[in-house]
């Protein structure tokens, strides 16, 4: 079914209003109009380290990895960091440990005892806590 130019004008006319009419009364009740977020990222609490800033700073390499270790770097020079390893269903495969990254402002995290799989890394950085998905092929 198609419509003509006039119909079209005025359901382009009638869904702008209703949009208009929505955003207003929103703002009427006090509500806050939300702020736009790129997909796949979230905001941080604002009393905490934005985890969004610590996500993007923290590489993994070699990811994907053959070897038996992996480094995280982005840190800063001796900065305390909690990691814990997860598997793809969730369980613990590695409990959580404290390192101190070094003068380079990286940590070396030895996987030798992993089997090849995905992987998700829980690190702890002052208030902050991000995961980071590492792949032992």
């Amino acid at each position: 079914m198609t419509f003509s130019t006039p119909i079209k004008s005025l359901f382009s006319a009638v869904l702008v209003s209703i949009l208009l009419v929505a955003s207003q009364t929103s703002f009427a009740l006090g509500m806050a109009k939300p702020e736009p977020v790129e997909p796949g990222m979230f905001m941080a609490p604002a009393s905490g380290t934005p985890e969004l800033v610590v996500s993007k700073l923290l590489k993994l390499y070699p990811n994907p990895n053959y070897g038996s270790e992996v480094y995280i770097k982005g840190f800063t020079k001796n900065t305390e960091a909690s990691i814990q390893v997860k598997n793809a269903i969730g369980y613990v495969v590695a409990s959580e440990r404290l390192f101190i990254s070094d003068e380079d402002g990286s940590v070396r995290l030895d996987i030798s005892s992993l089997p090849e799989g995905h992987y998700y890394l829980h690190i702890k950085v002052e208030k902050a806590q991000v995961v980071k998905k590492l792949i032992k092929l």
